[in-house]
């Protein structure tokens, strides 16, 4: 501003050049299952226009319960109410204009429902139903579970195994692949295992899992002293050996894996908690794992791969030179996975076979919750395949729908689907 005495300036706030909301052509048709969460779909790539805020336009039907459109254009959350087919329009806006675009949304029932640690189920239409209602289920042979007080319980074939922590908390179904025990003895017994070495052994008196007594393995001053068996085993194949015991007085362990055809030896020893190979000479030792169990039960874990094809002492003593310092021997086996009791001659767990007798349709969208509460989504699975691969073998809940529309036929006569984990979604032409 000038005047005949001088002259001043100003300056304004920063301006802005907004471009005016635009909605591209068409319209949205969502389909979405009550309960299971939405990979979060974001809607502003339908909009162009700078600045942009978006909300639901005002006289539009509400968004369903448990869904929420945030104001950068994201739809998220689980639905949670009845089942129910809106139009919700979408609005895009900033300072210069709005822009809308329609969307159908449909809430669905899943067509199957389980919640295996609290052993409730639902088939089509949220209809109560047991798990033998809606599921087929096989195995071979016998398997254990823990029971609601911990205790190791052993179900017969063909029985589900609804497992719990060693504190009686539910964490659903068990699934687990085959496995064979060798040892004849798993547990502290004098019948499949003999003592070497001066070795001591005496009843621990314990309660464990409803059937562990324990032996308390004492030894006489010589890192030799040990509880040993015999198995046959071939060269290359993978044993995942594990120990159920207790530190004892000597607070250290040792594990023999021996050649007896050569005189070699594999061995891991030490400290609990900084357990090691010793030596590897009779084959190779890894991944050694050790956890201490709410009870007090250490589970020391262990791959072993014998170099030689032939019989196998395995032995389990203190790792010490110290007269009369020992540790508490449980039970043992050669398999991963649940407890495979033995007594006289190996056992086999059979393979658990579960399958979802009820769903009908070629493909279905899973939803999978986990014991650790982890989760995993399954798109487009075929009922031909009867059960989804699992990352853990525990599982706590399932939820199955059928995936999306069904069938859209291309011109080829081919399949598509267009999908976003539990949610298909199609765009329509103007």
């Amino acid at each position: 501003a000038i005047d005949v005495g001088g002259s001043i300036t100003g300056y304004s706030a920063p301006l802005i050049s907004y471009i005016a909301p635009l909605a591209a052509a068409g319209s949205w048709q969502f389909v979405f299952v009550r309960t299971m969460p939405l990979a979060p779909l974001d809607l502003s790539a339908a909009f162009s226009g700078t600045d942009l805020a978006f909300a639901v336009a005002a006289g539009s039907d509400p968004l369903p319960a448990g869904l929420a459109l945030s104001a950068g254009g994201v739809l998220s959350g689980t639905p949670s109410g009845a089942s129910a087919v809106v139009t919700v329009t979408v609005e895009a806006s900033n300072p210069v204009g709005t822009a809308q675009r329609s969307a159908q949304v449909e809430i669905t029932e899943a067509d199957l429902f389980a919640d295996y640690a609290a052993q409730i189920y639902a088939g089509a239409g949220g209809a109560s139903a047991s798990f033998a209602a809606l599921h087929s289920f096989t195995r071979p042979g016998t398997a254990t579970r823990h029971d609601a007080t911990g205790a190791i319980e052993i179900l017969t074939a063909d029985a589900p195994r609804f497992d719990h922590s060693l504190d009686g908390e539910a964490r659903g179904l068990l699934v687990e692949t085959g496995a064979t025990n060798r040892l004849l003895d798993s547990e502290a017994s004098a019948g499949g295992w003999s003592m070497a070495a001066g070795l001591a052994a005496a009843s621990a008196g314990l309660s464990l899992r409803g059937r562990w007594t324990g032996l308390v393995l004492t030894g006489g001053g010589n890192d030799s002293a040990r509880l040993e068996q015999i198995i046959t085993v071939t060269a290359g194949e993978t044993l995942r050996f594990t120990l159920f015991c207790q530190p004892g007085s000597s607070g250290r362990l040792m594990i023999q894996f021996r050649d007896l055809g050569v005189g070699q030896n594999s061995a891991v020893r030490g400290s609990f908690g900084s357990l090691g190979p010793a030596s590897s000479a009779a084959g190779g030792l890894q991944d050694i794992t050790e956890t201490t169990d709410s009870d007090g039960v250490v589970r020391v874990s262990l791959t072993y791969t014998p170099n030689f094809t032939g019989d196998l002492r395995v032995g389990i003593g203190p790792d010490t030179l110290v007269a009369g310092g020992s540790v508490v021997f449980l039970a043992a086996q050669t398999a991963q996975g649940s407890y495979i009791p033995t007594l006289a001659a190996p056992a086999t767990r059979g393979a658990d076979m579960p399958g979802l007798s009820t769903l009908s349709a070629p493909f279905y969208d899973l939803a999978l919750t986990y014991d650790d509460d982890s989760s995993d989504a399954v798109v487009g699975f075929p009922t031909s395949s009867v059960w989804p691969a699992m990352a853990r073998p525990h599982l706590k809940r399932l939820t199955a729908h059928r995936a999306g529309f069904g069938t859209l036929t291309l011109s080829t006569g081919a399949a598509l689907l267009r999908e976003t984990d539990a949610a298909l979604y199609l765009e329509t032409p103007a």
